[in-house]
């Protein structure tokens, strides 16, 4: 473990999540769709979970990164409506 507590593969989650938050923001800006922004956010996601040696680990975070954009529409959608 690193001296923050996190494992080498959870470290490049957590980079990746940032990197992802910063696509989106970037392409929001620069006027893209939403699907867009969320297609190439998972894209993103999708090659960061390769690096992630732990076979379990990685196939999770491939499932977390490969909802459709529909379902995630929906889920967003009610979360909204939950509040």
């Amino acid at each position: 473990m690193n001296p923050a507590g996190m494992t080498p593969g959870r470290r490049g989650l957590q980079m990746g999540r940032l990197v992802a938050i910063v696509g989106v923001v970037v392409a929001a800006a620069a006027g893209c769709s939403t699907r867009v922004a969320y297609d190439s956010v998972q894209n993103h996601q999708r090659l960061e979970c390769q690096k992630i040696q732990d076979l379990s680990a990685r196939n999770k975070c491939l499932a977390d990164a490969s909802t459709p954009y529909e379902v995630y529409k929906r889920q967003t959608e009610s979360a909204k409506t939950a509040n």
